[in-house]
């Protein structure tokens, strides 16, 4: 296999592969897999049943199973692919979004998807490939839209109490289908039971009755997955990332980091800087870092 881009393995970058006629292609396993047919067709290995793509359509796929895509032994198969990692985008998701992009195994219909020519997320991909790049922030940007139209159905619609009226477990949900998850945890629990009018008591038993975990621990959640992205950045002090996760004293934010993760915030970045990637780490599997790079290292030079 043949493939051509800046030789990165980052999320939203538009990569390019050329199949020979009958070979196969090892999907990447981690984080979401985008990927489209641009010319030639293929089947897709490896699922409950092989799927056959035709030029154009969208393959969509998270690394719940080992997949291959295989060209047709008539021709070859020239494709366009991306990958989207849900735990580096930070403050842009809502909460009942995230959870959809956590647990794809949960989603109906089950992956892996084949969305024809015509759907909403193909066309944009091939508009995309078409235009070329213009930037890589607008790239980034219409390759988001692409896992937008794909992935994402709207929310549910909040379901009104009687004669038309919303209770607080209505305004709730409201809310936290309305606000990015970095919004939502920067308010206090009062703040957001003032919001929903109604006692924080009320507040707390509500979150937990119509999303299914403790506010709290959604809390902690988010601050594991915001932690781990600041301190992938270059250069981040851990005053900086401490005071991002809400503690104004860094020897507060160590205790609590080595509670989570079984070490200090320095030497979780010194294993990362030995073990390069370039995504952020999906909390609790930071340890599996190495083996996913080297993973994607062969794809990309296969």
């Amino acid at each position: 296999m043949h493939s051509w881009s800046v030789g990165l393995t980052s999320q939203l970058l538009l990569n390019h592969s050329k199949l020979l006629p009958g070979e196969e292609w090892n999907l990447p396993e981690e984080g979401w897999v985008f990927c489209q047919m641009e010319n030639g067709e293929g089947y897709l290995l490896g699922g409950p049943q092989p799927l056959s793509c035709n030029r154009g359509g969208l393959v969509v796929t998270s690394g719940v199973r080992s997949l291959q895509l295989r060209a047709s032994q008539i021709g070859g198969a020239t494709i366009a692919w991306f990958r989207f990692v849900p735990s580096a985008l930070v403050g842009i998701l809502t909460l009942p979004e995230r959870r959809r992009f956590d647990n794809p195994a949960a989603g109906l219909p089950p992956l892996p998807w084949f969305l024809p020519p015509e759907h909403e997320a193909s066309l944009l991909f091939q508009s995309t490939v078409r235009n070329g790049r213009r930037s890589p922030l607008s790239e980034r940007s219409q390759l988001l839209g692409v896992v937008a139209a794909a992935s994402l159905p709207p929310p549910a619609a909040t379901v009104a109490g009687p004669r038309g009226r919303q209770d607080a477990g209505d305004r709730l949900e409201e809310i936290v289908n309305q606000m990015t998850d970095g919004e939502l945890h920067a308010l206090t629990a009062e703040q957001l039971a003032e919001m929903c009018r109604c006692e924080k008591r009320r507040l707390l038993l509500l979150f937990r009755e119509r999303f299914g975990e403790s506010l709290p621990g959604q809390r902690e959640a988010w601050r594991r997955i915001r932690a781990c992205n600041l301190l992938s950045q270059p250069g981040a002090s851990i005053a900086s990332v401490a005071l991002a996760c809400g503690y104004d004293d860094s020897d507060a934010f160590r205790a609590w980091f080595r509670r989570q993760f079984g070490k200090a915030p320095a030497q979780w970045v010194r294993e990362r800087e030995r073990q390069p990637v370039t995504d952020a780490p999906t909390p609790g599997d930071e340890m599996g870092m190495a083996s996913s790079h080297d993973r994607h290292t062969r794809d990309n030079r296969s």
